[in-house]
């Protein structure tokens, strides 16, 4: 009983709680073996990857959102942003395309 108390306390930190929603109260808890075990069984992965496809397919479905900003503010705001990368790229001497190319001094 102690030897069995002792591998307990040893292993309590990687004890966790099934993520998938639909997992059975009873086996709910598991002890994971690599540091990315989310689920306690195989099945609970396959079930929560179903839930997972089904939510992207409902978000998929939904229709755009409206821009809440007019086409013109959109239009400026970008070329600000362009003139101000333009202007770093300068500064730093890095191409807008290709591999880091380093200033001379």
């Amino acid at each position: 009983m102690v030897d069995t108390l002792e591998w307990l306390q040893s292993k309590v930190k990687s004890m966790k709680i099934c993520e998938n929603p639909q997992c059975s109260e009873l086996s709910k808890h598991f002890f994971r073996v690599y540091n990315n075990d989310r689920y306690c069984c195989r099945g609970c992965g396959v079930k929560a990857k179903a839930l997972r496809q089904a939510k992207r397919v409902v978000e998929s479905e939904k229709p755009a959102k409206d821009f809440k900003k007019p086409v013109e503010v959109r239009r400026n705001m970008s070329a600000g942003a362009t003139k101000r990368w333009e202007k770093y790229r300068a500064k730093t001497g890095i191409p807008k395309y290709g591999t880091l190319v380093k200033k001379a001094r």
